[in-house]
């Protein structure tokens, strides 16, 4: 497929959903609330989702390349987060987003492996990220309901277990051990190349692992604080400790 026939399926796509969400909406509700809203924070918010949080998603896979020993441009790697964004429209739960994200990236950096190495931790310490916050906001809201916060907590615990114990040898040489004795051949050689990914990963050091954490919470942070401003300037009845 050509780079212009591809632009304009893309386009046609993009024109589809678009009548498809008009569609199903009350337009003169839409335009009442809108009009009503203060486009100060909707601007806010939304340069908080559509800028500073697609740079940030692109910053944090950076790092993962980083601690694999590969490099990639960022305006090549947002280019690619942004186009993945585009087909993740067309499949839920951001299905879509993350099989184009990751085929892309393994043909960028010619490594599936480590572009499944970066899907992983991306995923993983995504979860953390809004875990850590999520507890943080428990414990702020004084109004919350008679559930022991200790439940976050044994969550985060696990979470952070779990990232360790894929940075660990132990469970890489394990899994490398079951590998061998059941996968067949070609199946087995990707794994080890998987491992062998991990295992890289592993010895990134502290710094690389604290980086990533850190992007990892500011785009988290980001994506929180768009949906507050959105929130206010729409008069929703809602508190960032909600959100």
């Amino acid at each position: 497929m050509s780079e212009r026939t591809s632009y304009y399926l893309r386009l046609l796509v993009s024109l589809a959903l678009l009548a498809l969400i008009l569609s199903r909406v009350d337009l003169q509700g839409l335009i009442r609330v809108l009009g009503a809203a203060e486009p100060k924070k909707i601007c806010l918010g939304l340069f908080l989702l559509l800028v500073i949080s697609p740079l940030l998603g692109s910053l944090k896979v950076i790092v993962l390349l980083r601690g694999q020993n590969h490099t990639i441009a960022f305006s090549k790697m947002l280019g690619i987060d942004l186009t993945s964004r585009f087909y993740g429209l067309l499949a839920p739960s951001g299905l879509g987003h993350g099989a184009v994200r990751w085929y892309r990236l393994g043909s960028e950096i010619h490594d599936r492996a480590a572009a499944t190495v970066c899907v992983v931790f991306n995923r993983l310490s995504q979860t953390l990220t809004v875990v850590g916050i999520s507890t943080l906001c428990w414990i702020a809201d004084h109004d919350k309901p008679a559930l022991s916060t200790s439940i976050f907590f044994y969550g985060l615990g696990a979470l952070a277990l779990l990232y360790t114990a894929l940075l660990t040898a132990p469970p890489r040489v394990m899994g490398e051990r079951l590998c061998r004795r059941f996968l067949p051949q070609r199946a087995l050689e990707l794994a080890l190349r998987l491992f062998r990914s991990m295992e890289t990963m592993a010895g990134a050091g502290f710094t690389i692992h604290l980086l990533l954490m850190l992007v990892s919470a500011c785009r988290q942070s980001a994506l929180i604080g768009g949906g507050f401003f959105l929130a206010m300037a729409l008069g929703a009845p809602v508190t960032l400790v909600d959100l």
